[in-house]
């Protein structure tokens, strides 16, 4: 069958994101159908030296497969919110996404819900103080970390003497204190959090069958990866992949994976910006069609080849195929004659000679399709002893003067213009 499974689309940073497209048609014998149902990407991250790397050092890495059915709502989502991210980022405003009817008004919103930091870690940079208690376990000791953090982020606001950015800490202040406030009278309101956050592909597969120890033992336990792509508005590097890989049991009540038992998991994040998703995106396009005209190609392909091998047809599609295989010859002999006719006149003062133009079987074969190549030499054979023009390669063509090309073939274009012309 084919594939293109050496074709890979990579991201390389400190981490790296992959992409791997296994392509398969349905059958052989129905290439038209384009894909069959095992047909998919194959999306990897591989983490950095800071991402729990084993003690050999080896850096981690997780896979996701990606059925092929839902690549084409991928690519449609995600131009719409590339699109949508660009005119947010040209017009330097910060998006509100899908708020509720209660939080729609942004100017009666405490800044606490509508300022994003550009202070602290990865828990609070870039989010507004009610989203980084939104996304904060609700326990005592995780909410209280949190407090922490903004009671020590308010400590640094208030040293900075930079005047540039007196207005801009003067906000961040201000949100902070009303996100503290509302901690203490436990008065947040999760609704009316901007949802800035746009799933673009969200999938889980859960593997058929049981998992083995080194012993051949079954363990009880199935393959379980899952992948959230999505969109977060008006970030710096906008799209975010998420991969989790680990082992799982199942629910013997449902059946299904029972994520809370989950052994050896293992998750890597990975922050894209928007012109690499872009890329992403155009390449994955490119390959599906690239090997949707190969598969079409290949159908034509056999199809003639069934028509050749039949005797009530054979004639006929031996002829088709000859005239396609005399225009082949034809095009780069005129090529040839073209592109050196300047060269002859300029170096000799005249043009060359057109009953004698080289051509080469691998110029052939780059414009052919591969599958072309068992019959080739059959058909030209054919064409030979047609008489139109095409003759095999001999030194004795030449011996007023060798030419220094190395060729197979000699074309007359004028005796082979003739044939294509009658």
């Amino acid at each position: 069958m084919m594939s293109y499974a050496g074709e890979g689309i990579a991201i390389r940073r400190q981490q790296t994101f992959a992409i791997t497209p296994n392509f398969y048609p349905e059958s052989k014998d129905h290439p038209k159908t384009f894909y069959n149902e095992f047909s998919r990407l194959n999306v990897a991250i591989i983490g950095d030296s800071s991402d729990n790397a084993n003690s050999a050092g080896k850096k981690p890495s997780v896979t996701c497969n990606v059925p092929l059915q839902r690549v084409p709502d991928i690519i449609r989502v995600s131009g719409y919110l590339l699109d949508k991210n660009s005119e947010i980022s040209e017009s330097g405003s910060e998006s509100k996404g899908e708020t509720s009817e209660a939080g729609s008004e942004s100017k009666n919103l405490s800044p606490a819900y509508t300022v994003k930091l550009k202070v602290g870690d990865a828990t609070t940079r870039g989010k507004t103080p009610a989203e980084a208690i939104q996304a904060t376990p609700k326990d005592h000791a995780s909410l209280q970390k949190l407090y922490t953090t903004f009671k020590g982020q308010l400590e640094f606001l208030r040293k900075s003497t930079d005047s540039r950015f007196a207005s801009a800490n003067k906000a961040q202040e201000q949100a902070i204190l009303d996100a503290m406030d509302m901690m203490q009278k436990n008065t947040f309101d999760e609704t009316k959090v901007s949802k800035s956050k746009y799933p673009i592909y969200e999938g889980m597969t859960f593997g058929p069958n049981e998992l083995k120890d080194k012993d051949n033992r079954p363990t009880g336990l199935y393959k379980y990866t899952k992948i959230t792509i999505s969109m977060e508005m008006g970030e710096k590097t906008p799209v975010v992949v998420t991969i989790t890989n680990g082992k799982a049991p199942k629910d013997p009540n449902t059946g299904l994976v029972d994520t809370k038992n989950m052994k050896d998991k293992k998750t890597l994040t990975m922050r894209l910006y928007a012109y690499e998703w872009t890329y992403v995106i155009r390449q994955v396009d490119s390959l599906m069609s690239r090997f949707e005209e190969n598969s079409y190609r290949t159908a034509e392909i056999l199809a003639t080849r069934e028509a050749v091998m039949n005797p009530e047809t054979q004639w006929r599609a031996m002829q088709s195929l000859k005239s396609q295989y005399a225009s082949l010859f034809y095009s780069d002999a005129q090529m040839s004659a073209t592109v050196y006719s300047g060269i002859y006149k300029a170096l000799f003062g005249f043009s060359p000679d057109r009953t004698r133009i080289l051509v080469r079987k691998q110029d052939l074969y780059d414009i052919m399709p591969v599958y072309d190549r068992k019959m080739f030499d059959v058909i030209v054979q054919s064409l030979r002893q047609d008489n139109i023009g095409i003759t095999y390669y001999s030194a004795s063509m030449f011996r007023d003067q060798e030419p220094k090309q190395k060729a197979e073939y000699v074309v007359n274009l004028d005796a082979l213009g003739k044939y294509m012309s009658a």
